[in-house]
């Protein structure tokens, strides 16, 4: 742990009064005279006990993967079931619509695309995700 990672306090009287709190550390742990381990956290007051706190991962842009979920359609998603979720709101589709699970592949990072109607240059799927994740599901690759 170091200063300025998150966390979430557990099994403890404040986990309880606030689950989903999410806390920033704002020192180094150190130790107490009784061997404890502590650490300070940003808007409380007092070192608080790191068997209490729990490191919160935060998913980002390394975690994203490229799911071709029908003929026609690939999506950005941390997850398969993400990008399922996600894409059928969207459409409206049913399972019975899409790919099934097995048949779902992971679509490669350096597949290269068309960034345009006209067909003027080609784009990486790599650079899609690049420019345009924003911690959300959306539509890398269409083809109608």
């Amino acid at each position: 742990m170091k200063i300025g990672t998150k966390v979430k306090m557990v099994n403890c009287y404040e986990a309880r009064k606030k689950p989903d709190k999410v806390w920033v550390t704002r020192s180094e742990p150190w130790e107490l005279g009784d061997g404890q381990k502590v650490v300070l956290l940003e808007g409380k007051t007092g070192g608080f006990s790191v068997d209490c706190l729990e490191i919160v991962e935060e998913k980002g842009l390394k975690d994203v993967l490229v799911f071709q979920v029908c003929e026609c359609d690939s999506v950005a998603a941390y997850s398969l079931e993400e990008a399922l979720a996600w894409y059928k709101g969207l459409t409206g589709l049913k399972d019975d619509e899409l790919y099934d699970y097995d048949e779902i592949k992971i679509v490669p990072f350096d597949k290269e695309v068309w960034n345009d109607e006209e067909r003027t240059r080609l784009i990486s799927v790599r650079e899609i995700i690049d420019n345009e994740w924003e911690g959300t599901p959306f539509i890398v690759t269409s083809e109608i």
